[in-house]
């Protein structure tokens, strides 16, 4: 038995495709940018407050962040003893490794902190609502 082909679509059905997907892309454009206006709104009022969540009703918003930590090899090779370097170094300083060498005394978590680039990524929320 063969498959059939799929049927084609008429010009009118694929224009009226075309502008159905045209019109959803610039409804999610809009959708997004008003979210956005929200995020920062409750991102502005958690800085206000000094706290990074809220929780009323049983909801609760918590803000959230992605935190990086790189280490400069150049630094380092200055700042650190030649064998940390050694162990530490691949095409850039391995994060793991580093804290392998502060937990066996090696070296301190200042002398990597001088060294290190810390990076944030933007902020967004975990929204956790009440159960229905």
């Amino acid at each position: 038995m063969h498959a059939q082909a799929p049927r084609r679509l008429s010009e009118r059905k694929l224009l009226e495709h075309a502008i159905a997907a045209d019109d959803l892309r610039k409804q999610a454009r809009q959708l997004e940018a008003e979210a956005k206006e929200h995020t920062e709104k409750v991102l502005a009022e958690l800085d206000a407050r000094g706290t990074s969540e809220a929780v009323h009703g049983g909801n609760k918003v918590t803000r959230a962040a992605r935190r990086s930590v790189s280490y400069d090899p150049e630094k380092a090779r200055k700042a650190w003893p030649a064998a940390v370097f050694r162990r530490t170094r691949r095409s850039t300083v391995d994060r793991d490794a580093v804290g392998r060498e502060i937990k066996a005394g090696a070296l301190t978590q200042e002398q990597a902190d001088a060294v290190a680039t810390v990076g944030t990524s933007a902020p967004w929320l975990v929204v956790t609502r009440a159960a229905a």
